[in-house]
């Protein structure tokens, strides 16, 4: 299983613009001082969105620049950047950077990698090898740890209006319909092939799984209990009469976590993958359907 603490990643220098890595479980404070004060500097030129000029996040939301702090509680994140270098040594202008870090499972080797942040400048003329920054970046990270390490992909876009940015780059293989649904924790998911994730992964990654066991918790439930009754609506009809008997503080909340429960087991998650399309990267147009139908007809008529 691929191990996140010994991933091996390469700088990349082309058209004067390089790629940085800084591993915070190992970066030494020089760097990591050195990298906060170039980024402060640019600061006001990142994650900014160009047409409203608001920022949409930033690097501290997610490591503190704090050298030690960061080495205490942030050591499972790398920040991947681009930026160009001037002629005096520590000083570059940072261009665009990605903050990623893993979902930890109870297996040692985690396989879920996420994407906590990207963002690139406010100059959208940019290119690197002939793209956008933050599309040459998203490509880079992709390679790394979806089709190198075959890892599990996770992008969580920082507005609604970034969903698009993200699924125009790449269809997720987990259908967008859990997405919008809010089974995914708001993330978009891609993956060589999320069909064969083991049921540690596919709970780790959808909601109702974990929010069907913190309702038994709640309750007082074991899983089994619920799950011996035959269907969905049936175990909803079930876990709102307990919690309408429930004498706890808190069963007011209870409705609510009810409300959010799709799925009661993994086979039931992998079926809506899988009745989604799971994988499959090409949508049909409506241009392509037409076509399609066109040629069907021409056929009939060359027949007739």
């Amino acid at each position: 299983m691929f191990n996140w603490f010994q991933t091996s990643l390469k700088p990349v220098n082309t058209e004067n613009i390089s790629i940085g890595i800084m591993d915070i479980s190992n970066v030494d404070k020089k760097t990591f001082d050195n990298f906060m004060e170039n980024y402060r500097r640019d600061f006001d030129n990142l994650c900014v969105n160009p047409k409203t000029n608001q920022r949409t996040q930033n690097i501290f939301q997610e490591i503190p620049d704090n050298y030690e702090f960061a080495k205490k509680g942030f050591f499972h994140k790398k920040i991947i950047y681009l930026y160009k270098q001037y002629n005096e040594p520590n000083k570059y202008d940072i261009l665009a950077f990605a903050i990623i870090s893993p979902i930890i499972t109870t297996t040692s080797n985690s396989n879920i990698v996420v994407i906590d942040i990207l963002c690139s400048t406010k100059d959208k003329t940019i290119r690197m090898k002939g793209k956008p920054l933050g599309i040459f970046l998203l490509d880079y990270i992709y390679s790394l740890y979806v089709i190198d390490n075959k890892s599990i992909l996770c992008i969580q876009p920082a507005t609604p209006e970034l969903v698009s940015y993200y699924t125009n780059w790449k269809l997720p293989s987990v259908p967008l319909d859990l997405y919008y649904q809010y089974q995914t924790y708001g993330m978009l998911i891609y993956s060589v092939n999320i069909k064969k994730a083991d049921n540690e992964t596919i709970y780790a990654l959808f909601a109702s799984l974990q929010i069907f066991d913190n309702l038994c918790k709640h309750l007082k439930l074991t899983t089994a209990e619920v799950l011996r009754i035959p269907t969905n609506a049936e175990r909803k009809a079930f876990l709102s009469k307990k919690i309408d008997e429930s004498t706890e503080w808190y069963k007011y909340q209870l409705p609510g976590m009810l409300s959010q429960i799709d799925y009661f087991t993994v086979e039931q998650v992998r079926e809506a993958i899988n009745q989604n399309g799971g994988t499959k990267r090409n949508r049909r147009t409506k241009r392509n359907r037409r076509t399609k139908r066109n040629r069907r007809t021409k056929k009939r008529i060359r027949k007739g």
